[in-house]
């Protein structure tokens, strides 16, 4: 008799133990289900906000970025075609100088 009453003891304490695991389990699920519907609700408004922006706006930017993008390969081109015209120029003047040099070198010379 005393033994079953101890088991019957042992198996209230795991109903008890296992009731409150259930209710701690219902608890954490409750829990987790309000945090998802709030993380649902947020990126719901954070897409209607995403979708709210005006995508000519958008276009509009892209188009001035191209545009802008556009005007600096030109000036860049512009830039590198100055250079070679500046490089060609020194060289021509640097070969007209040494040539004045051999002339007036010769001149010399001569006289």
């Amino acid at each position: 008799r005393e033994e079953s009453e101890h088991q019957v003891s042992v198996h209230k304490g795991r109903a008890a133990a296992l009731e409150d695991e259930v209710k701690r389990l219902r608890a954490a699920l409750a829990k987790s289900e309000k945090r998802a519907v709030k993380l649902d609700e947020e990126f719901s408004a954070y897409r209607e906000k995403v979708r709210q922006q005006p995508e000519a706006t958008l276009h509009r930017e892209i188009a001035r970025l191209e545009g802008l993008h556009a005007q600096l390969h030109a000036q860049i081109e512009q830039e590198k075609d100055r250079t070679a015209a500046e490089r060609l120029a020194k060289e021509t003047v640097k070969a007209q100088l040494v040539q004045v040099a051999r002339e007036l070198d010769r001149v010399r010379k001569d006289g």
